[in-house]
């Protein structure tokens, strides 16, 4: 075979390896972007580009997903703005102000049902309040609870040291021992 009749085979060969060469720079790239929390694709620009989107992928920061504010904190921020209200005057839940002789806001809420709104809203807020207070009083006593659990355990090696080396009758121990993981 002489050499321009290789040339189809060489083209072929050498179109096959690039092909092979993009779908390799695809998936690492987009594992790259998949890992740093993207959900673009960069497939088009990694196949023809290569090292460079690779290079261009682990460059770009990771995207932070903001959490979301507890209940509570929106709960506060509503009741301090809810107490800036001055006397003689009332708040519409869209967040206008009128003088007490206003009877609607320009939203279509009438003054009386701003007031029941706002009255319902604060006690939700409090309710909100207190459960989210409860729930905290409740992982408190969680954490104290295995707290003293991990002290107790604690307690129990000492004896068990005590009892090896002959300081404490094996009647003391398997007593302090009941006692102490209520057996």
């Amino acid at each position: 075979m002489s050499n321009y009749q290789m040339i189809p085979i060489y083209l072929v060969v050498g179109l096959v390896v690039i092909i092979i060469k993009g779908f390799f720079w695809i998936w690492a790239t987009n594992t790259i972007l998949e890992n740093k929390g993207y959900k673009e694709n960069w497939s088009i620009f990694a196949f023809f580009f290569g090292f460079i989107a690779f290079v261009f992928a682990c460059t770009e920061p990771d995207v932070v997903i903001e959490q979301k504010k507890p209940a509570l904190t929106r709960t506060i921020r509503k009741a301090r703005y809810a107490k800036l209200v001055p006397s003689g005057f009332w708040s519409c839940k869209c967040g206008k102000r009128y003088s007490s002789n206003t009877p609607s806001c320009s939203c279509g809420i009438y003054k009386y049902e701003a007031k029941r709104e706002n009255s319902e809203t604060r006690r939700n807020e409090a309710r909100v309040a207190q459960e989210y207070a409860e729930f905290l009083r409740q992982s408190k006593l969680i954490r104290l609870l295995e707290k003293a659990e991990h002290d107790n355990i604690q307690r129990v090696k000492e004896y068990k040291s005590l009892l090896d080396t002959g300081a404490m009758t094996i009647d003391e121990f398997e007593k302090r021992k009941r006692v102490l993981l209520d057996l």
